[in-house]
Protein backbone atom coordinates (compact mmCIF):
# COMPACT_ATOMS: atom_id res chain seq x y z
CA UNK A 1 0.00 0.00 0.00
CA UNK A 2 1.10 3.48 -0.97
CA UNK A 3 1.98 6.18 1.67
CA UNK A 4 0.42 9.28 0.27
CA UNK A 5 3.28 12.17 -0.61
CA UNK A 6 2.65 15.78 0.44
CA UNK A 7 2.10 18.32 -1.15
CA UNK A 8 2.50 22.21 -0.77
CA UNK A 9 0.07 23.80 -2.14
CA UNK A 10 -2.50 26.95 -0.29
CA UNK A 11 -5.84 26.01 -1.06
CA UNK A 12 -8.55 28.88 -1.14
CA UNK A 13 -11.73 27.59 0.47
CA UNK A 14 -15.17 30.05 0.11
CA UNK A 15 -16.31 31.03 3.71
CA UNK A 16 -17.33 28.13 5.42
CA UNK A 17 -20.27 29.70 7.37
CA UNK A 18 -23.30 32.38 6.40
CA UNK A 19 -22.78 35.55 7.87
CA UNK A 20 -25.41 35.48 10.37
CA UNK A 21 -26.65 32.45 12.43
CA UNK A 22 -30.21 31.93 12.84
CA UNK A 23 -30.42 31.49 17.09
CA UNK A 24 -27.66 30.94 19.49
CA UNK A 25 -26.68 27.66 20.25
CA UNK A 26 -27.66 26.13 16.55
CA UNK A 27 -25.70 25.13 14.26
CA UNK A 28 -24.73 27.42 11.54
CA UNK A 29 -25.23 26.20 7.88
CA UNK A 30 -22.16 26.00 5.87
CA UNK A 31 -22.18 27.03 2.58
CA UNK A 32 -21.30 25.41 -0.42
CA UNK A 33 -17.50 25.73 -0.98
CA UNK A 34 -15.64 25.95 -4.27
CA UNK A 35 -13.04 22.79 -4.02
CA UNK A 36 -10.11 24.58 -5.98
CA UNK A 37 -6.79 25.16 -4.98
CA UNK A 38 -4.77 28.30 -5.61
CA UNK A 39 -2.87 28.16 -8.89
CA UNK A 40 0.42 27.51 -7.91
CA UNK A 41 3.59 29.51 -9.25
CA UNK A 42 2.68 32.58 -11.41
CA UNK A 43 0.74 29.87 -14.16
CA UNK A 44 -1.78 31.21 -16.19
CA UNK A 45 -1.28 34.02 -19.25
CA UNK A 46 -2.72 34.98 -22.18
CA UNK A 47 -3.73 32.82 -25.53
CA UNK A 48 -1.54 31.06 -27.31
CA UNK A 49 -1.31 30.44 -31.33
CA UNK A 50 -0.15 26.50 -30.34
CA UNK A 51 -1.97 24.76 -28.58
CA UNK A 52 -0.50 22.46 -25.64
CA UNK A 53 -2.78 19.09 -24.46
CA UNK A 54 -2.60 19.21 -20.34
CA UNK A 55 -0.72 16.34 -18.91
CA UNK A 56 -4.00 15.01 -17.50
CA UNK A 57 -5.50 14.92 -21.14
CA UNK A 58 -2.32 12.88 -22.22
CA UNK A 59 -2.89 10.66 -19.25
CA UNK A 60 -5.84 9.06 -19.06
CA UNK A 61 -5.69 8.58 -23.30
CA UNK A 62 -8.32 11.53 -23.84
CA UNK A 63 -7.29 11.54 -27.29
CA UNK A 64 -7.97 7.81 -28.62
CA UNK A 65 -11.34 8.09 -26.46
CA UNK A 66 -12.29 11.14 -28.50
CA UNK A 67 -11.24 9.27 -31.85
CA UNK A 68 -14.18 6.34 -30.96
CA UNK A 69 -16.72 8.54 -29.70
CA UNK A 70 -19.79 9.34 -32.43
CA UNK A 71 -22.46 11.34 -30.35
CA UNK A 72 -22.98 15.10 -28.66
CA UNK A 73 -24.45 14.90 -25.48
CA UNK A 74 -24.91 17.92 -23.16
CA UNK A 75 -22.77 18.62 -19.78
CA UNK A 76 -24.39 21.07 -17.13
CA UNK A 77 -21.11 22.90 -15.25
CA UNK A 78 -23.05 23.52 -12.07
CA UNK A 79 -20.21 26.33 -10.53
CA UNK A 80 -19.34 30.06 -10.37
CA UNK A 81 -21.05 30.76 -14.36
CA UNK A 82 -18.87 29.64 -17.28
CA UNK A 83 -16.73 32.88 -19.33
CA UNK A 84 -19.51 32.22 -22.49
CA UNK A 85 -17.51 34.75 -24.68
CA UNK A 86 -13.82 32.83 -24.43
CA UNK A 87 -12.58 31.85 -27.68
CA UNK A 88 -11.70 28.60 -26.93
CA UNK A 89 -15.60 27.41 -26.04
CA UNK A 90 -16.99 29.06 -29.24
CA UNK A 91 -20.06 27.98 -29.91
CA UNK A 92 -19.91 25.25 -27.36
CA UNK A 93 -21.74 27.40 -24.09
CA UNK A 94 -25.74 26.42 -25.83
CA UNK A 95 -27.48 27.58 -22.75
CA UNK A 96 -26.92 29.33 -19.23
CA UNK A 97 -29.50 29.65 -15.88
CA UNK A 98 -28.48 30.95 -13.19
CA UNK A 99 -29.75 29.04 -10.22
CA UNK A 100 -29.22 32.36 -7.56
CA UNK A 101 -31.01 35.05 -9.62
CA UNK A 102 -33.88 32.11 -11.22
CA UNK A 103 -32.68 33.52 -14.58
CA UNK A 104 -32.21 32.68 -18.05
CA UNK A 105 -29.61 33.69 -20.45
CA UNK A 106 -25.88 33.86 -21.41
CA UNK A 107 -25.90 37.42 -19.33
CA UNK A 108 -24.28 38.79 -16.54
CA UNK A 109 -25.99 37.00 -14.48
CA UNK A 110 -24.53 33.68 -15.53
CA UNK A 111 -21.12 35.05 -16.16
CA UNK A 112 -18.00 33.68 -14.20
CA UNK A 113 -16.94 36.19 -11.27
CA UNK A 114 -14.14 33.49 -10.23
CA UNK A 115 -12.97 31.81 -13.04
CA UNK A 116 -13.15 28.36 -11.43
CA UNK A 117 -16.43 27.52 -13.56
CA UNK A 118 -14.43 28.22 -16.72
CA UNK A 119 -11.54 26.60 -15.93
CA UNK A 120 -13.85 23.23 -15.09
CA UNK A 121 -15.77 24.01 -18.54
CA UNK A 122 -12.41 23.81 -20.54
CA UNK A 123 -11.13 20.78 -19.08
CA UNK A 124 -14.42 19.18 -20.20
CA UNK A 125 -14.84 20.82 -23.75
CA UNK A 126 -12.36 23.36 -24.87
CA UNK A 127 -12.47 23.11 -28.57
CA UNK A 128 -9.92 21.08 -30.66
CA UNK A 129 -8.32 24.03 -32.33
CA UNK A 130 -4.63 25.92 -32.53
CA UNK A 131 -4.91 27.58 -29.74
CA UNK A 132 -4.99 27.29 -25.78
CA UNK A 133 -5.90 23.79 -24.89
CA UNK A 134 -8.30 20.82 -25.65
CA UNK A 135 -11.03 18.87 -23.51
CA UNK A 136 -10.93 15.78 -22.55
CA UNK A 137 -14.80 15.56 -24.72
CA UNK A 138 -13.97 18.47 -27.43
CA UNK A 139 -16.26 18.10 -29.95
CA UNK A 140 -18.94 15.52 -28.34
CA UNK A 141 -20.51 17.80 -26.07
CA UNK A 142 -22.12 20.96 -25.46
CA UNK A 143 -22.22 23.13 -22.30
CA UNK A 144 -24.98 24.13 -20.18
CA UNK A 145 -23.44 26.60 -18.10
CA UNK A 146 -25.20 26.17 -14.83
CA UNK A 147 -24.54 29.27 -11.94
CA UNK A 148 -25.25 28.03 -8.80
CA UNK A 149 -22.00 29.82 -6.60
CA UNK A 150 -20.19 33.04 -6.52
CA UNK A 151 -16.88 33.34 -5.68
CA UNK A 152 -18.02 33.67 -1.97
CA UNK A 153 -19.45 29.84 -2.45
CA UNK A 154 -23.49 29.21 -2.61
CA UNK A 155 -26.77 28.01 -0.89
CA UNK A 156 -27.44 24.90 -0.78
CA UNK A 157 -31.08 24.90 -1.81
CA UNK A 158 -29.82 27.08 -4.97
CA UNK A 159 -27.61 23.90 -5.04
CA UNK A 160 -30.98 21.40 -5.23
CA UNK A 161 -32.34 23.53 -7.46
CA UNK A 162 -29.47 24.23 -9.56
CA UNK A 163 -29.63 19.90 -9.95
CA UNK A 164 -33.59 19.50 -11.02
CA UNK A 165 -33.05 22.34 -13.60
CA UNK A 166 -30.10 20.42 -14.96
CA UNK A 167 -32.01 17.45 -15.18
CA UNK A 168 -34.60 19.00 -16.86
CA UNK A 169 -32.73 21.16 -19.33
CA UNK A 170 -33.66 23.83 -21.11
CA UNK A 171 -37.01 23.09 -22.26
CA UNK A 172 -38.38 22.33 -18.32
CA UNK A 173 -38.98 18.60 -18.91
CA UNK A 174 -37.75 15.90 -17.45
CA UNK A 175 -37.21 12.76 -19.82
CA UNK A 176 -36.42 14.75 -23.14
CA UNK A 177 -33.63 14.92 -26.00
CA UNK A 178 -32.34 18.28 -24.24
CA UNK A 179 -31.91 17.22 -20.59
CA UNK A 180 -28.05 17.32 -19.06
CA UNK A 181 -26.28 13.32 -19.52
CA UNK A 182 -24.00 14.74 -17.27
CA UNK A 183 -23.99 17.16 -14.08
CA UNK A 184 -20.53 18.10 -12.92
CA UNK A 185 -20.14 19.53 -9.67
CA UNK A 186 -16.67 21.11 -8.84
CA UNK A 187 -17.58 21.95 -5.04
CA UNK A 188 -19.42 20.49 -1.85
CA UNK A 189 -19.28 20.78 1.57
CA UNK A 190 -19.52 19.14 5.20
CA UNK A 191 -23.60 18.87 6.26
CA UNK A 192 -22.85 16.31 8.70
CA UNK A 193 -25.20 18.04 11.20
CA UNK A 194 -28.01 18.65 8.69
CA UNK A 195 -29.60 15.68 7.56
CA UNK A 196 -32.47 17.57 6.38
CA UNK A 197 -29.84 19.12 3.75
CA UNK A 198 -28.37 15.97 2.49
CA UNK A 199 -32.24 14.80 2.30
CA UNK A 200 -32.82 17.71 0.24
CA UNK A 201 -30.04 17.09 -2.14
CA UNK A 202 -30.53 13.31 -2.43
CA UNK A 203 -34.02 14.27 -3.24
CA UNK A 204 -32.66 16.34 -6.18
CA UNK A 205 -30.06 13.78 -7.10
CA UNK A 206 -32.65 11.23 -7.45
CA UNK A 207 -34.67 12.98 -9.73
CA UNK A 208 -32.19 13.69 -11.94
CA UNK A 209 -30.65 9.94 -11.82
CA UNK A 210 -34.24 9.12 -12.51
CA UNK A 211 -33.89 11.52 -15.83
CA UNK A 212 -31.35 9.59 -17.07
CA UNK A 213 -28.91 11.87 -15.99
CA UNK A 214 -25.12 10.64 -14.27
CA UNK A 215 -24.56 13.13 -11.65
CA UNK A 216 -20.31 13.58 -10.72
CA UNK A 217 -18.97 15.31 -7.79
CA UNK A 218 -15.86 16.16 -6.63
CA UNK A 219 -14.54 14.13 -2.83
CA UNK A 220 -12.87 17.50 -1.40
CA UNK A 221 -9.60 18.77 -0.86
CA UNK A 222 -9.06 18.63 3.28
CA UNK A 223 -7.29 15.42 2.92
CA UNK A 224 -4.55 15.60 5.54
CA UNK A 225 -2.40 12.46 4.68
CA UNK A 226 -2.74 10.45 8.05
CA UNK A 227 -4.20 7.59 6.72
CA UNK A 228 -7.76 6.36 8.42
CA UNK A 229 -8.26 10.35 8.81
CA UNK A 230 -12.00 10.06 6.81
CA UNK A 231 -13.61 13.39 5.69
CA UNK A 232 -16.43 14.09 4.62
CA UNK A 233 -18.24 16.43 2.13
CA UNK A 234 -21.70 16.51 0.39
CA UNK A 235 -23.01 16.23 -2.61
CA UNK A 236 -20.03 14.00 -2.72
CA UNK A 237 -21.85 11.73 -0.29
CA UNK A 238 -24.76 11.28 -2.05
CA UNK A 239 -26.16 8.10 -3.06
CA UNK A 240 -25.85 7.95 -6.85
CA UNK A 241 -23.19 10.59 -7.61
CA UNK A 242 -20.13 9.19 -9.06
CA UNK A 243 -17.55 10.61 -6.81
CA UNK A 244 -13.89 11.97 -8.17
CA UNK A 245 -10.61 11.93 -5.83
CA UNK A 246 -7.75 13.68 -7.17
CA UNK A 247 -4.31 12.11 -9.00
CA UNK A 248 -0.61 13.68 -9.92
CA UNK A 249 2.37 12.62 -11.79
CA UNK A 250 5.62 12.12 -9.93
CA UNK A 251 9.23 12.27 -10.44
CA UNK A 252 12.33 13.39 -9.20
CA UNK A 253 10.83 14.61 -5.95
CA UNK A 254 8.62 16.45 -7.32
CA UNK A 255 4.44 16.71 -9.06
CA UNK A 256 5.34 17.42 -12.88
CA UNK A 257 3.39 19.64 -15.60
CA UNK A 258 4.55 16.85 -18.64
CA UNK A 259 3.87 13.24 -19.01
CA UNK A 260 6.45 11.02 -20.74
CA UNK A 261 4.91 7.82 -19.60
CA UNK A 262 8.17 7.84 -16.67
CA UNK A 263 6.27 9.19 -13.95
CA UNK A 264 4.20 7.73 -11.08
CA UNK A 265 0.49 8.06 -10.73
CA UNK A 266 0.49 9.43 -6.98
CA UNK A 267 -2.64 11.33 -4.97
CA UNK A 268 -1.82 14.25 -3.32
CA UNK A 269 -2.44 14.80 0.49
CA UNK A 270 -5.10 16.90 -0.13
CA UNK A 271 -7.40 14.63 -2.01
CA UNK A 272 -9.86 13.46 0.67
CA UNK A 273 -9.84 10.24 2.20
CA UNK A 274 -13.67 9.42 2.66
CA UNK A 275 -16.25 6.68 3.97
CA UNK A 276 -15.81 3.04 2.54
CA UNK A 277 -17.73 2.59 -0.75
CA UNK A 278 -18.05 6.66 -1.69
CA UNK A 279 -15.36 7.22 -4.08
CA UNK A 280 -15.92 6.55 -6.86
CA UNK A 281 -12.94 7.04 -8.91
CA UNK A 282 -9.93 8.94 -9.70
CA UNK A 283 -8.73 11.61 -11.77
CA UNK A 284 -5.83 14.33 -12.91
CA UNK A 285 -5.96 17.45 -10.71
CA UNK A 286 -2.83 18.31 -9.78
CA UNK A 287 -1.22 21.34 -12.10
CA UNK A 288 -4.31 21.16 -14.55
CA UNK A 289 -4.18 23.63 -17.83
CA UNK A 290 -7.16 24.61 -18.68
CA UNK A 291 -9.07 28.01 -19.80
CA UNK A 292 -8.85 31.35 -17.89
CA UNK A 293 -11.64 33.46 -17.42
CA UNK A 294 -11.27 36.26 -19.94
CA UNK A 295 -9.26 34.30 -22.26
CA UNK A 296 -6.49 32.26 -22.23
CA UNK A 297 -5.12 29.72 -20.14
CA UNK A 298 -4.05 28.83 -15.97
CA UNK A 299 -3.59 26.58 -13.97
CA UNK A 300 -5.47 25.15 -11.08
CA UNK A 301 -5.53 22.11 -8.77
CA UNK A 302 -8.00 20.00 -6.71
CA UNK A 303 -10.58 17.40 -7.49
CA UNK A 304 -12.42 20.24 -8.70
CA UNK A 305 -10.13 20.00 -11.72
CA UNK A 306 -10.32 15.83 -11.80
CA UNK A 307 -14.28 15.89 -11.45
CA UNK A 308 -14.65 17.26 -15.27
CA UNK A 309 -12.38 15.58 -16.48
CA UNK A 310 -14.44 12.10 -15.30
CA UNK A 311 -17.61 14.50 -16.57
CA UNK A 312 -15.61 14.66 -19.76
CA UNK A 313 -15.07 10.58 -20.30
CA UNK A 314 -18.63 9.51 -18.67
CA UNK A 315 -19.97 11.80 -21.55
CA UNK A 316 -18.16 10.01 -24.01
CA UNK A 317 -19.79 6.72 -22.97
CA UNK A 318 -22.87 8.11 -22.85
CA UNK A 319 -22.53 9.42 -26.01
CA UNK A 320 -21.96 6.16 -27.77
CA UNK A 321 -25.10 4.70 -25.98
CA UNK A 322 -24.51 4.24 -22.29
CA UNK A 323 -26.09 4.81 -19.75
CA UNK A 324 -24.89 6.48 -16.40
CA UNK A 325 -25.26 3.42 -14.41
CA UNK A 326 -22.95 1.48 -17.59
CA UNK A 327 -20.69 4.52 -17.51
CA UNK A 328 -19.84 4.27 -14.14
CA UNK A 329 -19.18 0.32 -14.36
CA UNK A 330 -16.97 0.71 -17.50
CA UNK A 331 -15.24 3.22 -15.73
CA UNK A 332 -14.55 1.17 -12.60
CA UNK A 333 -13.26 -2.13 -14.87
CA UNK A 334 -10.98 -0.36 -16.70
CA UNK A 335 -9.49 2.08 -13.60
CA UNK A 336 -5.83 2.08 -13.29
CA UNK A 337 -5.44 0.65 -9.61
CA UNK A 338 -2.31 2.82 -8.16
CA UNK A 339 -2.11 0.89 -5.46
CA UNK A 340 -4.46 3.20 -2.40
CA UNK A 341 -7.00 2.07 -0.26
CA UNK A 342 -10.38 2.22 -1.87
CA UNK A 343 -11.12 5.11 0.68
CA UNK A 344 -8.87 7.15 -1.43
CA UNK A 345 -8.31 6.06 -4.84
CA UNK A 346 -11.71 4.55 -5.43
CA UNK A 347 -11.30 1.87 -8.14
CA UNK A 348 -8.13 3.48 -9.44
CA UNK A 349 -6.91 6.33 -12.36
CA UNK A 350 -9.54 6.56 -14.79
CA UNK A 351 -8.09 5.20 -18.22
CA UNK A 352 -10.30 7.07 -21.20
CA UNK A 353 -8.39 4.89 -24.00
CA UNK A 354 -9.48 1.70 -22.52
CA UNK A 355 -12.56 2.43 -21.56
CA UNK A 356 -14.17 4.09 -24.84
CA UNK A 357 -13.98 1.34 -27.10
Amino acid sequence: MKKLLGFTIIFMFALSTVSLAIAANIDVIPRVELLKGKPPGKGGGGGSTTQTADWGYVRIGAAEARSRTTGVVQVAVLDTGVDFNHPDLAGVVTWCYSAIKRTTGCDRNTADDDGHGTHVAGIIAALDNSQDTVGAAAGHVEIYNIKVLSKRGGDWNDLAHAIRVAAEGPDGVLGTSDDAEVISMSLGGDISSFPDIQQMLQDAIDYARSGGSAVVAAAGNEGTCQAGDVQHSWPAENNGVITVGATGIYANGAFQREYTGTEQDVMPCFSNEMPPGVVDVSAPGVYITSLKKGGGVTEMSGTSMATPYTSAIVALLMANGFSADQALNRLKQTAIDMGYPSTLQGAGLIDAAAAVQ
